[in-house]
């Protein structure tokens, strides 16, 4: 897998993470059933906005991903028989 495929898949699960998070901080709106003075503020489409944001800046955050690797190494468990792991090596 290349290292452009990564990046572009990080920046997606960032961002799709981030809408989520987005839409469950969002608050139900209430019904204004008999409520004479019953306002939205618009804090849904701010914590959407925000969570957006966020997202965005960990997805563009390139110091996380410069100069690293994914590489097969591998390691033994408790009872001595050998396993491969992927990990990620940075320089």
């Amino acid at each position: 897998m290349s290292i452009t495929v990564s990046r572009a898949r990080k920046a997606i699960i960032a961002l799709v993470a981030a809408a989520s998070i987005g839409a469950v901080a969002a608050p139900a709106s209430a019904e204004a059933k008999g409520w004479k003075h019953h306002h939205h503020y618009g804090y849904g489409a701010a914590a959407i906005g925000g969570g957006l944001l966020l997202g965005a800046i960990i997805a563009s955050n390139r110091a996380y991903a410069a100069d690293c690797w994914i590489e097969k190494r591998k390691f033994y468990d408790a009872y001595g028989y050998p396993y491969f792991r992927k990990i990620r090596v940075c320089d």
